[in-house]
């Protein structure tokens, strides 16, 4: 946190979020089961910004795919680099994934069909428990 005179500041702000890609196929087959994977994508665009790429795949044992790709473009303006690196590892995920979830929600909210609820996620925890989201540096 930066001390601001009277306010405190993060470190970390959100610049820019956007879906960079939905992919919705369904037919009207229910599905019974769902796989979902994750991966990250960090790309350094300078030495306080970073776009951060949180995909989303879901498919199912019937014709159901949901492909989705979140962009979060943020300023971060850590000067120590092992805390930059945790916080653009961590923190961009964190914010970001609520926004996945609720997209997920609503996207797959359709007459006859099982809304998709992702559940809440640590992950910090979820981070030490598998090392990390499958990620790429761009």
């Amino acid at each position: 946190m930066e001390n601001n005179g009277d306010a405190l500041l993060s470190v970390l702000q959100l610049k820019n979020l956007y879906f960079e890609k939905i992919n919705f196929t369904r037919d009207t087959n229910l599905p019974k089961k769902f796989q979902t994977k994750f991966s990250t994508q960090f790309n350094e665009i300078s030495t306080s910004e970073i776009v951060v790429k949180l995909h989303c795949n879901i498919t199912s044992d019937t014709k159901f795919m949901l492909d989705i790709t979140l962009v979060g473009c943020f300023k971060n303006n850590e000067t120590d680099p092992t805390n930059k690196e945790q916080i653009n590892k961590t923190n961009t995920i964190s914010i970001m994934f609520p926004y996945l979830r609720s997209e997920v929600s609503l996207v797959t909210a359709q007459p006859n069909f099982p809304t998709i609820d992702l559940p809440v996620v640590n992950i910090n925890a979820l981070l030490e428990e598998q090392g990390e989201l499958v990620g790429s540096r761009a």
